[in-house]
């Protein structure tokens, strides 16, 4: 590959990867690539090894998002884009994965200038709403001539921009393409559990998640039950998912434990109780605990909240109290958590856990919630 960019550039080979790099956005932007190359000289900017730092920056301040953007324009229609007859080299999936390539490099930093200019006017966010009303406009006709990993990466990045303003609104606008999407699933990476339904399943969780009756949409044991299998394995950093850091990019368990809507198919999962519980990271020995102290908190206060969400619920509060690893990882963090955020909803979880009535909803009372500002202020209504 080197030496191929090289002679396309017509320069001696550049001393570092980051220097090709830079040369193979720079030849992307001039125009000068051929058709025929342009979807290999995108999964090339995709696969390219350098560190995560260096994918952050680079693309980013070479305008790389915009540009993506401008070419998966020119490949004509979105209808197009992701059918294989009419798009054969797959350019639309080379061109929305490296986009997510340089998202994934940045996931849990505070500062996310890269959703900034993914979901600018007309830019990749809109593109990636496009594509998944296409591929729900062409019906269970088109589901064979759909290029799996363009609708995929498609909704990856939905879930990825989901909280950025403005956002959430037009994913409600697609709940009708989202419901067909989880109901035909696609098949795009099986042994690592990327299929387009799951991912259709993480951008509903974001968006619907919260809400309790009268929601643009359900779901079903099926969605919970496959979302749980990637938590988990995420925390635990098992197998393919031990690359994948737990980050506010790609867990949501604290959107579908608020709704007692929900709930019930929570604890119908025997696993999603263990999963919370590892993902408070109290083992030393912890695979994750040699990830950043930000993230390490971050996940911890994220699962401390979905357990205190879950102990006001009777029937959950009840499925605590049988785990008997619950309530010393509860104290543990309460007396000791990452964050002050952390250590509160721990207490919080344990005081309802500890009064009956605390999780007890009555046919005059509302639902009981653990309410959560974007700055973890925590207000216990009881």
């Amino acid at each position: 590959m080197r030496t191929q960019v090289s002679a396309a550039i017509g320069e001696p080979a550049p001393s570092s990867d980051r220097e090709l790099l830079v040369n193979l956005i720079e030849l992307l932007q001039s125009e000068a690539l051929p058709e025929q190359v342009l979807s290999g000289a995108w999964r090339a900017v995709w696969f390219w090894p350098v560190s995560a730092p260096a994918r952050q920056s680079t693309p980013m301040e070479m305008g790389v998002i915009e540009l993506a953007a401008a070419h998966f324009r020119a490949i004509g229609s979105t209808a197009d884009a992701i059918r294989v007859s009419r798009c054969r080299e797959g350019r639309g999936f080379s061109v929305l994965h490296a986009v997510y390539a340089v998202t994934r490099a940045s996931g849990g930093e505070a500062a996310r200038p890269d959703l900034d200019a993914c979901v600018a006017t007309g830019g990749v966010f809109d593109i990636c709403i496009e594509v998944v009303t296409a591929f729900a406009s062409a019906g269970v006709a088109g589901l064979r001539d759909t290029n799996r990993g363009t609708i995929t990466t498609a909704l990856m990045l939905l879930s990825i921009c989901h909280m950025q303003p403005g956002c959430e609104a037009k994913l409600r606008g697609a709940a009708k393409a989202l419901t067909f999407a989880m109901q035909h699933s696609l098949e795009f990476i099986e042994a690592f559990g990327y299929t387009s339904g799951a991912c259709a399943a993480k951008v509903c969780c974001c968006v619907f998640g919260r809400d309790e009756q009268g929601s643009e949409f359900t779901f079903t044991q099926e969605h919970i039950d496959v979302l749980t299998v990637d938590w988990s394995q995420t925390v635990a950093g098992e197998g393919f998912r031990a690359t994948k850091k737990p980050t506010s990019d790609n867990i949501f368990a604290v959107q579908l434990s608020v709704s007692d809507v929900n709930k019930p198919l929570l604890l119908a999962n025997k696993d999603f109780i263990p999963y919370c519980v590892d993902a408070l990271l109290l083992d030393p020995e912890h695979l994750r605990a040699g990830m950043k102290e930000e993230l390490k908190a971050w996940c911890q206060t994220h699962h401390a909240e979905a357990l205190a969400q879950l102990a006001l619920f009777e029937p959950a509060r009840e499925a605590l109290l049988q785990d008997g690893s619950v309530v010393p990882a509860l104290e543990a963090v309460a007396a000791a958590g990452l964050t002050e955020q952390a250590r509160e909803l721990a207490a919080a979880a344990l005081m309802a856990l500890s009064d009956r009535k605390a999780g007890t909803t009555t046919e005059t009372e509302g639902p009981k919630h653990v309410m959560l500002s974007c700055e973890y202020t925590v207000c216990l209504h009881l």
